[in-house]
């Protein structure tokens, strides 16, 4: 098999990445970025600045702990994703999952 993982890269200014059907590294750099994931296990890194993992388009519950550090995804479309540099999270329309980190989060859900 031939696995490929698409690379979405942000700017030092504020970014909105969008991620594809597959696994994809969206990486956000500098600026307060929003990141959108999609199927598969995406990679986010949002660099500096305040970054936001955005679930608002999801068709069903997901799951976010960004307890670690580095959070592991779980729960249908957030299922094998990883955060690193993540601050703040918005949900889906659903019964969600969200831990923030021992810093200062937004944690956003079941809208």
């Amino acid at each position: 098999m031939d696995f490929q993982m698409a690379v979405f890269g942000g700017t030092d200014g504020n970014d909105v990445l969008f991620g594809g059907a597959e696994a994809d590294f969206l990486i956000g750099l500098g600026g307060d970025d929003d990141l959108r994931g999609g199927a598969g296990g995406d990679f986010f890194d949002g660099g500096a600045g305040r970054d936001r993992v955005r679930f608002d388009t999801a068709t069903r519950e997901i799951g976010v702990d960004l307890t670690a550090g580095i959070g592991i995804g779980f729960g249908l479309e957030s299922v094998g994703d990883t955060y690193k540099s993540i601050e703040d999270v918005l949900g889906s329309n659903f019964s969600d999952f969200i831990r923030g980190s021992i810093g200062d989060n937004v944690l956003e859900g079941g809208r």
